[in-house]
């Protein structure tokens, strides 16, 4: 039959199992993992790095791993590899992997050094592929910049604002032309927008900004420049949604109207003038005939302001970035711009006259045209009037893209027209529709991740995946609202804050490192983390990796802890060796001598010398039988085979018969008991290795004179709960650098010099006072002596 397997093997096969299960996780991690040796070579590579290199893993193994770095690495491998070993802290996180094909991978890399038994030291490295966040990343550039190219070309202000106006988002460069304030004032000062308008305009304004969350409004007032010049404003704002239809943005476009509102003004004072002129001068018809001709010459000079105003206003409406469509009442076509032939493809003579729903409204569009064309005319109700929209429109062949919409109806006499601006916007939503893609597949990576990965802001979680709530076993609401602090080890606590701080402020800190956290069973998991600082919603935050690795923590502690039992055991017996090869020596010697003379000179020694030669003898046989028991003594209290037998036993009559027995030997002992009862139940074996020793220590280590070994106390206060022993001596005293070992096996104290001692009779003391359940203490010093207090709590038999 076979008995239990020895702890050596049980720790070969938990070992087996756990690399067992670590190159499982390797091999079905989605980032590529390689482990190279000391010197650089690989030795062991996962799926997921051989599919991002285009290598083979029998292609990789044995090979230097320069086969996959970049370049510009080349040159400095035996620095870099240096520096990885040496953990250092400037070894770069975003790297370049080189494929196969010579292609080179945008990855971001991170490097760990482990040590194994014996000193070798390998390099463990994981890659993640950067190559789709960067794609992402130069896409939203360059549709953030199309933007701003559009918005800082146009002479009108475009901006942008949250619901209160409390925020302003953006404001283009026109803000500073045409209100005479840098852009910064109103991004400074949200208010400074308000407080620019005319004191007369103001609480018009106020009250009409409440209408930009119902659905916009069309606003024209005057403002004052710093200058003190005053020019009027029109201003049109649109509410934008979310996907709740909550509005969550305010974006409108201002255009300066001054010259317009100043020439219509003009000319409306002219008209009044004209007819006042007009009848004052009927009556006096005869006696005008010259200041006729006056007013005719003004009223020409005021047609030809007005002609010069109506060419400023086509000239405008020719050069704008909109396309600018203008139809009558039955939707006929009376005004097409330059733009508006770049967009649509049709000249200006091919539209003239023509319906605009034949051109460039789409068929699914054209019958709501109608009908909002005829409610309008009906009772002045409108859908889309005097608001921005987003709808499609049609080129000349046949392409329906998306454009933005805006439309005023302008009275002209009993008539209406129908005046539009047009924006191109298809390249806008195909940016967005490729950001929204693009966030959808990074999004269904990260939720499916392997690894716990959170972004940490302002001492919150403000994203987690499932991984990351598996390992604290806390819901999704839990993990948000908690501060992340909490969930750290209270030992861990600190590090942890410290590097968050220090990676907020950009300052060095570790990258990689591990932790403890509690679960929401209360157990203790340990975690490793990778972290970096990412922008999250416009503001700093941390974007953190998570992996347990509880079972390699636990795996690692087993190994330091039977490291530190081997080197325990190799103390031990380096120091028993020490002690057997002195002490054992002596003893020997004198045997070894006093045979020889026995053998010499045995028949013609005296009687009383050849008894003086047996006794060293037996007495050097005595010692190593001592030595030889203390040894065994030791063992057995170390095995937990030291028996603990109490009876009842008066510990006074022991200490007195212990002080008579050392009188004997040629030492004084003074013994004193006080208190009542020291009848109690001890085991008087243990008991009497307890004080032995102490008094043999205190015997051996006290100065002679020639009445023997004086100066040593053995006192016992006998109380209702405890019997307190005390040993006092005035000899040699312990240094003070050996007390916290002085109770280890075999060792002994740096000031013994040649005294005998085998440096196990405190270690005996101690497990036979463990042994009864009760403590000891020592206070010495050196060249003043000792005194060792044993209490022991017993009970009355």
């Amino acid at each position: 039959m076979n008995g239990p397997a020895s702890p050596d093997s049980r720790i070969t096969e938990d070992n087996a199992h756990a690399a067992e299960f670590l190159n499982a996780i390797v091999d079905v991690a989605q980032m590529g993992i390689c482990i190279a040796d000391e010197n650089g070579t690989l030795v062991r590579t996962n799926p997921a790095f051989c599919a991002m290199t285009q290598y083979s893993d029998g292609e990789l193994v044995g090979q230097h791993f320069s086969i996959v770095a970049p370049p510009e690495l080349q040159p400095r491998l035996g620095a870099f590899l240096a520096a990885v070993l040496e953990e250092s802290p400037r070894v770069r996180e975003e790297w370049r992997l080189g494929r196969r094909d010579g292609a080179l991978v945008e990855v971001l890399a991170g490097f760990r050094t482990l040590t194994m038994p014996g000193g070798k030291r390998y390099i463990v490295a994981t890659f993640a592929d950067l190559t789709r966040r960067k794609e992402s990343e130069s896409s939203l550039r360059e549709s953030e910049e199309r933007f701003r190219q559009l918005a800082e070309s146009i002479a009108e202000v475009f901006w942008i604002s949250n619901p209160d106006k409390s925020q302003m988002i953006y404001v283009s460069p026109a803000y500073a032309t045409i209100w005479g304030r840098g852009e910064q004032t109103v991004y400074d000062n949200p208010r400074s927008f308000l407080d620019s308008i005319h004191p007369e305009d103001r609480p018009r304004i106020e009250q009409a900004m409440v209408l930009q969350r119902e659905g916009g409004y069309h606003e024209e007032y005057r403002i004052v420049r710093p200058d003190g010049a005053v020019r009027w404003i029109r201003d049109r704002a649109f509410p934008v949604r979310d996907a709740q239809g909550q509005v969550y943005r305010i974006t409108g476009i201002a255009t300066d109207i001054t010259e317009r509102r100043y020439t219509v003004e003009r000319i409306r004072q002219l008209n009044a003038e004209l007819e006042e002129r007009i009848v004052e001068r009927t009556a006096e018809l005869t006696m005008a005939n010259a200041r006729l001709r006056g007013q005719v010459a003004d009223r020409e000079r005021a047609e030809a302001s007005l002609r010069v105003a109506h060419e400023r206003l086509a000239r405008l409406i020719e050069t704008a970035n909109d396309a600018v469509v203008t139809i009558d009442q039955q939707s006929n076509i009376i005004e097409w711009n330059a733009m508006a032939e770049r967009m649509f493809g049709w000249s200006q003579a091919e539209v003239r006259g023509r319906l605009l729903t034949e051109l460039i409204v789409p068929p699914q569009h054209r019958e709501s045209h109608h009908r909002g064309l005829q409610r309008f005319l009906r009772d002045g109700s409108g859908g889309i009037l005097n608001r921005r929209v987003e709808i499609t429109a049609i080129r000349r062949d046949g392409t329906e893209f998306d454009v933005e919409l805006a439309v005023w109806p302008v009275r002209a006499g009993e008539t209406f027209t129908f005046s539009s601006f047009i924006r191109d916007i298809s390249a806008r939503k195909a940016a967005q529709e490729a950001l929204q893609s693009s966030e959808e597949r990074y999004r269904a990576v990260v939720e499916n991740a392997a690894e716990g990965i959170i972004v940490s802001q302002d001492g919150f979680i403000r994203f987690v995946n499932p991984a990351a709530l598996a390992l604290s076993g806390r819901s999704r609401e839990e993990a948000l609202t908690t501060p992340f602090i909490e969930l750290v080890h209270p030992d861990d606590r600190a590090r942890v804050y410290d590097n968050y701080v220090k990676r907020l402020k950009g300052e060095p800190t570790e990258s990689q490192y591990v932790f403890r956290i509690f679960h929401l069973s209360g157990e203790v998991r340990w975690l490793e983390i990778s972290a970096v600082m990412i922008q999250w919603a416009g503001k700093p935050g941390t974007l953190n990796f998570l992996t347990d690795v509880t079972d390699r923590q636990r795996i690692e502690e087993e190994l330091r802890q039977s490291l530190t039992r081997e080197r325990e055991l190799s103390d031990l017996k380096s120091r028993f060796v020490a002690m057997a090869s002195h002490e054992f020596r002596t003893p020997l010697a004198t045997i070894f001598s006093s045979a020889e003379l026995i053998e010499d000179h045995g028949a013609r020694l005296p009687a009383p010398e050849r008894a003086e030669v047996i006794g060293l003898i037996k007495g050097a046989v005595k010692r190593m039988t001592e030595m030889v028991e203390q040894v065994l003594l030791i063992g057995r209290a170390e095995a937990g085979g030291l028996d603990f037998n109490p009876a009842a036993l008066d510990a006074g009559k022991l200490c007195r018969a212990l002080a008579e027995d050392a009188r004997r030997n040629g030492a004084v002992i003074g013994v004193e008991v006080s208190g009542q009862g020291p009848v109690r139940m001890l085991d008087e074996k243990l008991l009497r290795h307890i004080l032995g020793n102490l008094l043999s220590n205190a015997v051996k280590y006290s100065p002679q004179d020639g009445r023997g070994t004086r100066g040593i106390a053995l006192k016992l206060a006998c109380d209702p709960d405890a019997l307190t022993f005390r040993v006092q001596d005035h000899g040699i005293g312990i240094p003070e650098a050996d007390l916290t070992r002085m109770y280890d096996s075999f060792h002994r104290g740096a000031n013994v010099g040649g005294i005998e001692g085998t440096g196990l009779g405190l270690a005996i003391v101690r497990e036979c006072v463990q042994r009864h359940g009760g403590s000891i203490n020592v206070e010495s010093r050196v060249g003043q002596g000792s005194l060792f207090t044993v209490r022991i709590p017993v009970t009355v038999p």
